[in-house]
C-alpha cells in the first residue's frame, strides 16, 4: 500500500512539469520549423536554380557555378569569387553583405533553437514517455494551425509584408534594386512568392517526420498494482 501510495505521488508530482515542457515546445515550435524550413531553402544551390528556371531563367553551367558560389557565401564558408562579385554594382554588394549577416543569424537561430528544442522533448520523453506519445502530436498540431495562418497571410497580402520585413531588416536602401540589376534579376520578388509552396511543404514534411519519431517511442509499461494481504 505504500509503494501504491508514493507511485501515485510521483505521478502528481511529475505531470505539471511535463506540462511545463509541453508548454514551452509549443511556444518554441513555430520558430524552430520556421528556421529549419528557411535554412533549408535559403542555402540550398539546387533550389535557386529550380526557382530561378520557373522564373524565366536558362539552366546553364554559368547559373549553377554563380548559385553554388551564392550559397558557399550565404554559408559563410566562402567569399564570393573576384570575377562573380565584379558582375554586381556596389549597391548590390552591399546589400549582399547584409544578406548574408541576416543569414548568419538565421543560420544560428536555427542552431540553438533546434538544440534547445530537441532537449525538451528528450525531458519531455524521457520523465513521462506514456504521457509525452499523447500530448506531443498536439503541439505539433498546433504549431501547424499557426504556420497555416501566418502563411495564408503572407500569401493575401505578400507585398505589403515583404516590403515592411525589407523595410525593418535592412537599415540601408540598398535593398531598392530593379530589373537592371543582376541580384534583382537572380531573385525577384515573384522568386519569393513562388517559394511559398515550397516552404510550407518542407515544414509539414518536418511536423510530418517529428510526428512518426514520437510514435516510436514505446510507452512505458506499467507496473501491477500491489494489492495488500487480506
Amino acid at each position: 500500500m505504500r509503494n501504491l501510495t508514493s507511485r501515485k505521488r510521483g505521478v502528481i508530482a511529475r505531470k505539471p512539469y511535463s506540462l511545463l515542457l509541453l508548454i514551452l515546445l509549443v511556444i518554441l515550435s513555430p520558430f524552430v520549423y520556421i528556421s529549419l524550413g528557411l535554412s533549408l531553402l535559403a542555402f540550398d544551390p539546387v533550389y535557386y536554380q529550380e526557382m530561378q528556371v520557373q522564373v524565366g531563367w536558362q539552366t546553364t553551367p554559368q547559373l549553377q557555378q554563380m548559385d553554388q558560389a551564392l550559397a558557399a557565401y550565404f554559408q559563410g564558408r566562402e567569399e564570393l569569387p573576384a570575377e562573380l562579385l565584379q558582375r554586381f554594382q556596389a549597391k548590390e554588394q552591399v546589400h549582399l553583405a547584409d544578406i548574408a549577416w541576416l543569414l548568419g543569424i538565421l543560420r544560428w537561430a536555427t542552431i540553438v533553437s533546434t538544440a534547445l528544442f530537441l532537449a525538451l522533448v528528450a525531458l519531455l520523453f524521457g520523465r513521462d514517455p506514456s504521457w509525452a506519445r499523447r500530448a506531443f502530436p498536439w503541439a505539433l498540431g498546433a504549431t501547424l494551425a499557426f504556420l497555416a495562418a501566418g502563411g495564408l497571410a503572407f500569401f493575401l497580402a505578400f507585398d505589403t509584408l515583404f516590403l515592411q520585413f525589407h523595410l525593418l531588416t535592412f537599415s540601408n536602401d540598398t535593398w531598392m534594386l530593379g530589373p537592371d540589376y543582376l541580384l534583382f534579376q537572380l531573385f525577384p520578388p515573384d522568386l519569393f512568392f513562388r517559394s511559398i509552396l515550397p516552404f510550407a511543404m518542407v515544414v509539414i514534411l518536418l511536423l510530418f517526420l517529428s510526428f512518426l519519431a514520437s510514435r516510436l517511442v514505446r510507452p512505458r509499461p506499467i507496473a501491477p498494482a500491489i494489492r495488500p494481504p487480506p
